[in-house]
């Protein structure tokens, strides 16, 4: 059957939405984390009330996130209503959003490997048990993943053969990702790098696209650099929130005592408030490595990649699925996709499909440096899925493929 693959697909999608749906619709009242979802959902409210972007107090404009998942709530709740409706129009939402992640994960896996591939890769991942329930959260998560698959997969798509208007739309992608987590700021660094060594790129030509990459982006940054800039009279380029998690960063397994807390002052205002915790994050930082080295060593590199990789998003338990099941689930993913690295490496072909593993590690750095935990790894797992399609391929299959 000539369009059996899509048609596979196509099932997989409609059933794992059907599941996220009846999560949806039966446990609504326990998806939630009662902290970051509550400040979002109250921002949206007051963004649709004055217009004003705020985060957890109202009596100041916020730079402590990035706009677009406000906005995104702030549009659903407009046209569906505040009240738990709207929060249920914002699931679902949220829930063709995932389904359209599960389509990214199967045509990145077509792209780099094959069609089998794609379909393994998109059926691990369409019911890997955090996938299915993060729809139902009102957090970045589930906007993020979709905006960061799109990437991913265009692009794979568009590197054999750039132009301006591709790049255009990558640079326009990435910034649409920028303005949801900044983490993912620096990725043209990467896919500049990749289509240098794999693609044959000349150097001059990867800085042509950088270059028009980053015209696009301060162009599209602007607006939020002026509001930025007349709230608080100086440059805040993406967000003024690093403090707080640099210095939850400090401690060891996240761990505070009376004896390790140390204490401060809040600023008058949340940037005030953001200084003082980045100096005193600091400070910390210089004294654990002089007094505790191999300590402090071990956190900040394999203690927090700990914290990054090794357990799933997956804070309750539904639909008899437990924690530890969805545990085995995950590990299995990471087993299976360095399997699947290890396999291309020795092949002779990792270079090819590089890409999400450089994006992977600079995603473990950054969150090494601040804060490492489950949810922050979470929009990386679906790219790291199209590897697991890979490991079940003959090297015969991947051979022919390059």
């Amino acid at each position: 059957m000539k369009n059996k693959y899509s048609l596979a697909v196509l099932t997989l999608i409609l059933i794992t939405t059907i599941i996220k749906l009846i999560l949806i619709f039966n446990y609504s009242e326990i998806l939630s984390v009662h902290s970051d979802d509550i400040n979002y959902y109250m921002s949206a409210l007051y963004f649709l009330k004055s217009g004003v972007l705020t985060y957890r107090t109202f009596n100041e404009a916020t730079v402590f996130i990035m706009p677009l998942y406000p906005l995104f709530l702030s549009g659903v709740l407009k046209i569906f209503g505040i009240g738990f409706w709207g929060l249920q129009a914002v699931r679902i939402v949220q829930t063709g959003l995932s389904a359209i992640s599960i389509l990214f994960v199967y045509l990145t896996g077509k792209k780099l490997f094959n069609k089998k591939s794609g379909l393994i890769s998109a059926l691990i991942f369409s019911f890997y048990p955090p996938n299915l329930i993060t729809p139902g959260y009102i957090l970045t998560e589930c906007l993020f993943t979709f905006i960061f698959l799109a990437l991913i997969y265009f692009s794979f798509k568009f590197c054999d053969n750039l132009n301006i208007l591709k790049s255009a739309i990558l640079s326009v992608i990435w910034i649409i990702a920028v303005f949801c987590r900044p983490t993912v700021l620096f990725y043209p660094c990467f896919f500049l790098l990749y289509i240098f060594i794999n693609k044959h790129y000349s150097l001059s030509q990867c800085i042509k696209l950088g270059i028009t990459m980053s015209l696009i982006f301060i162009i599209s940054a602007c607006p939020w650099w002026m509001r930025n800039y007349n709230e608080y009279r100086t440059f805040i380029p993406l967000t003024a929130s690093s403090g707080n998690p640099l210095l939850q960063g400090t401690y060891i397994n996240y761990i505070q005592t009376p004896e390790t807390t140390s204490n401060y002052e809040v600023g008058k205002t949340a940037l005030e408030t953001d200084n003082i915790e980045r100096n005193v994050a600091i400070k910390r930082i210089r004294e654990g490595f002089s007094n505790h080295f191999i300590k402090y060593l071990y956190w900040y590199t394999l203690g927090k990649t700990f914290y990054f990789w090794v357990l799933p998003f997956y804070w309750i338990n539904i639909m008899g699925i437990s924690y530890w099941l969805a545990t085995v689930y995950h590990l299995f993913i990471l087993i299976t996709s360095l399997y699947a690295v290890f396999k291309a490496t020795k092949e002779r072909f990792f270079m090819k499909t590089s890409l999400i593993v450089f994006i992977a590690l600079y995603f473990n750095f950054v969150h090494c440096v601040y804060m490492s935990f489950d949810r922050y790894a979470y929009p990386i797992i679906g790219a790291m899925c199209v590897y697991c399609g890979a490991a079940f391929l003959s090297n015969k299959d991947i051979k022919n493929k390059f």
